[in-house]
């Protein structure tokens, strides 16, 4: 098998992705990635991410996020 039709592209602090160790990923119905890391949870749109706190949701706590679920219906389940 030739893997000639797959690109490989890696993101690092250095990209804006938040410090500390990535515990979970999901993708939404929107196409957004969502990672549940030790700096919170972070959605990736395919270029920036965005550390999603309380800036955006009041209710969503700051600290670390351990996992994360998107369903069909459109929520995203967030285990902090």
């Amino acid at each position: 098998m030739i893997l000639d039709d797959f690109k490989l592209t890696s993101w690092t602090e250095a990209n804006g992705l938040p410090p500390g160790r990535i515990r979970d990923l999901t993708q939404d119905a929107a196409g957004y990635l969502w990672i549940a890391s030790d700096s919170g949870v972070v959605r990736f749109d395919g270029l920036s991410f965005e550390l999603w706190n309380a800036r955006f949701t009041p209710a969503i706590p700051s600290g670390p996020a351990g996992a994360l679920l998107s369903t069909s219906d459109g929520s995203l389940w967030m285990g902090l």
